[in-house]
């Protein structure tokens, strides 16, 4: 078990992080215990290395984080808190967190290494890009590509009725809760691609400007683009479960039964998740 210890008036414990969950250019994913949530109940603990010292971008990027936990409903991996830290020596500091004024977000100097750790809820069956790993290379059962793809799809349809994007979906931030009942969530929402100004989720009014700031699948903090639409989930969703039935992701796919071909022709024509029809009855189909 490896133990590190953040110094601030918000962890008043030791933060316990077990094994490395994954990483990637700059970030790590460790398994943790969050102290404000249910004890010994573990989290994925991310941390984000940030290459700026631009106030601004700080505190629009907290306004969003915060209104991502916000956001928390079912479908979706939940956020439950967030700091800005740096490293000195073995200990980190932490300089701000969302329990803290926006205004009182210190700059931190750049010869300082800081990061954004993100505590959100773990998936113990990891993405469903580690359970294509774990088949060591065997084809994916159809029929549980196609229960992937259903479930991914009412969680989608869900924040489209809320006017939400998800602007990233992939493999890799589909994240498996219960392999028996192959229950997934949603990791990585982009609030950025919310198109109306204010929007009701769980009876809370969120005031939102039309360009925000998103995380990508990478987990690194980039600007939104305007083009960003409902349209973009439908080709993402598209993609991964071509992906799912194929392992390929582009060309040279094997001809598909027709009944599945139909579901490739409404995503092409669809304008949003929700006109889809024949996805409802494709289990049967199969």
């Amino acid at each position: 078990m490896l133990e590190t210890t953040i110094y601030s008036k918000y962890f008043d414990s030791q933060l316990y992080l077990s094994n490395k969950l994954g990483s990637g250019s700059h970030s790590q994913v460790f398994l943790g215990i969050h102290p404000r949530v249910e004890p010994k109940v573990q989290v994925a603990v991310k941390f984000m290395e940030l290459n700026t010292q631009n106030n601004l971008f700080l505190k629009e990027m907290f306004e969003t984080l915060r209104e991502l936990i916000d956001c928390n409903q079912d479908g979706l991996c939940a956020v439950y808190e967030c700091a800005l830290v740096s490293k000195s020596g073995k200990s980190w500091i932490t300089h701000y967190t969302l329990n803290d004024d926006l205004r009182d977000i210190p700059i931190v100097q750049l010869s300082q290494k800081q990061y954004l750790v993100i505590f959100e809820e773990h998936c113990r069956y990891g993405s469903i890009s580690n359970y294509i790993k774990y088949l060591q290379g065997h084809q994916m059962l159809p029929i549980t590509a196609i229960e992937f793809f259903l479930k991914t799809l009412q969680i989608l349809q869900r924040l489209h009725t809320q006017n939400i994007v998800h602007g990233g979906i992939s493999i890799s931030n589909i994240l498996i809760k219960d392999l028996d009942t192959l229950t997934v969530k949603l990791s990585d929402l982009s609030l950025s691609s919310i198109k109306h100004n204010i929007v009701k989720l769980d009876s809370i009014s969120i005031s939102l400007q039309q360009k925000r700031l998103k995380m990508s699948s990478t987990l690194s903090i980039i600007n939104f683009s305007p083009q960003q639409t409902l349209k973009s989930d439908v080709n993402q969703l598209k993609e991964v479960f071509k992906f799912l039935l194929t392992n390929k992701k582009e060309n040279g796919e094997p001809p598909f039964p027709p009944e599945i071909q139909k579901i490739f022709d409404e995503l092409e024509n669809a304008g949003d998740l929700m006109e889809l029809k024949s996805a409802k009855n494709l289990l049967e189909l199969i």
